[in-house]
């Protein structure tokens, strides 16, 4: 593939990418009717700056054709200054009674994409670039100021400096990339420098929504999630576009940077500009080290408020790649919960029975008072981790306010035979054939879902603590 149509292909690919997974993100006024001349006002905007690209960026560009262009941006002000004005009107409650800011923009954005359509028929070549930069800008934040009351419970004066910012950002960057592909055909190196800086707003919006709590919640962990598409609705499918978007981003800003390089620079005689493989290999790195601090420990993206149990035992048998895994969990009022899974690594999703009963009196009092002697005995343990052996066994014990207790072949220790014969005689206790199947997922195919998980510490607000300076940890 032709490096320009390669360039041309990402930053089209990105220009969707970063700006659908962004919207994405606001589950709020999805069937808004302001939502649809949103999307028109976009079109509108993208059809604008390939006119740029075509009829100014071009050097045999004549004084006629910059005249078009100037028509074009003031006849799309005009219709798109016609529609915010209506808005009130026409639109949904979100647009009523807006603020003397967002009064004020609907006058000033449309003055200044006039004037500077005005300057883009310059004869100077510096002043025509500016200008178009800028109109491009002003673009972006009509679409803006268009698209966010879609998507928040409030007109734009309510909405949070710091939304608004992230909001602009989603709309900027894809209307810089967009520029840039066209642009790259008939100016490179402007369109490879425009490439460059639109990761630049792109960047602090992924990073504040990723990373920001990204031990808590990230696009990682929600691939995990196995829930009904009714319950969760297109968090796995934003997930994906989040993570494609930081991919192609990196991939964009990576690929017009070494289009920029001096042709000098070479490596086993060739230009390193002409390469394109860093740019991939950046990008691979890149993910590889987000995946690795966002994935692990093994969490799902929900947040659960649910009674401990008063006694969870794991038992754990690992035969080269495949583990077999039961885990039978006591609640206060005798309520007994057996779990079973046989799971592989390298095996994206796995399916895990569970089977539920009431314990007779007896059983529930062995129960209890094997909860308190465990407290009671004050035991310590190794750190609960998973087992990495060709051929490993382990027991793994859950009580309230104790910490996880470990026994495993790895660490040359064996559980408390109490813990095994009761363990054994509540597995008879329910059957289990009877109990209905879920439908697990871990993102690392296997190698974060822990012990921990397998006891029944799932979720975000299970594995992870914010200390009172802000920091988040996970285990």
């Amino acid at each position: 593939m032709k490096p320009k149509i390669l360039a041309v292909v990402i930053y089209i690919c990105a220009a969707g990418a970063v700006f659908y997974s962004f919207m994405g993100g606001f589950r709020a006024s999805e069937t808004s009717l302001a939502f649809l001349p949103a999307l028109l006002l976009i079109s509108l905007a993208a059809a604008s700056i390939i006119m740029y690209g075509r009829l100014v960026c071009h050097p045999e560009s004549g004084e006629g054709q910059r005249v078009l262009a100037l028509v074009v941006n003031c006849g799309g002000a005009g219709i798109l200054a016609t529609y915010l004005l209506l808005a009130p009107i026409t639109a949904p409650p979100v647009y009523e009674n807006p603020s003397v800011l967002y009064r004020a923009l609907l006058v000033a954005v449309p003055l200044f994409v006039v004037f500077a359509s005005h300057l883009i028929i310059a004869r100077r070549r510096l002043t025509r670039a500016i200008a178009t930069i800028a109109t491009l800008l002003a673009w972006s934040f009509f679409v803006f100021i268009a698209v966010v009351p879609a998507y928040f419970p409030a007109h734009f004066g309510f909405v949070s400096a710091r939304y608004a910012w992230l909001a602009f950002a989603a709309i900027t960057a894809p209307c810089i990339f967009v520029f840039a592909a066209v642009a790259v055909s008939y100016f490179p190196r402007l369109g490879y420098i425009m490439g460059a800086v639109a990761g630049t707003p792109a960047t602090p919006l992924f990073v504040s929504q990723e990373f920001a709590r990204f031990r808590m919640m990230n696009s990682w962990i929600a691939l995990n999630t196995s829930e009904p598409k009714a319950y969760i609705g297109n968090l796995v499918l934003f997930g994906q576009l989040r993570i494609l978007a930081v991919a192609l981003i990196v991939v964009a800003v990576m690929l017009s940077v070494l289009r920029l390089l001096p042709a000098t620079w070479a490596l086993r005689k060739r230009p390193v500009r002409d390469r394109t493989w860093p740019a991939f290999a950046v990008c691979l790195l890149i993910l590889t080290m987000w995946f690795c601090s966002a994935a692990t420990p093994y969490r799902m993206p929900d947040i659960v408020d649910a009674v401990p149990p008063e006694l969870a035992v794991l038992h754990v048998e690992k035969r080269g790649l495949q583990f077999h895994e039961t885990a039978v969990t006591v609640y206060r009022d005798s309520r007994l919960y057996i779990s079973r899974n046989n799971r592989k690594l390298f095996q994206y999703q796995f399916e895990e029975s569970v089977a539920n009963g009431v314990l007779p009196e007896t059983m529930s009092q062995r129960v209890f008072s094997l909860a308190k002697s465990l407290q009671l005995a004050d035991l310590h343990t190794p750190p609960v981790e998973a087992l990495r052996a060709w051929n490993a066994e382990g027991w793994y014990i859950r009580i309230p306010h104790s910490g996880p207790l470990a026994f495993t072949s790895e660490y040359g220790t064996a559980p408390p035979n109490e813990v095994v014969e009761l363990f054994d005689a509540m597995e008879v206790a329910v059957p289990t054939d009877r109990g209905p199947r879920r439908l697990m997922k871990d993102v690392c195919l296997g190698f974060c879902y822990d012990p921990l998980a397998g006891l029944g510490l799932l979720y975000s607000n299970q594995r992870c603590r914010t200390d009172e300076k802000g920091a988040t940890r996970c285990r």
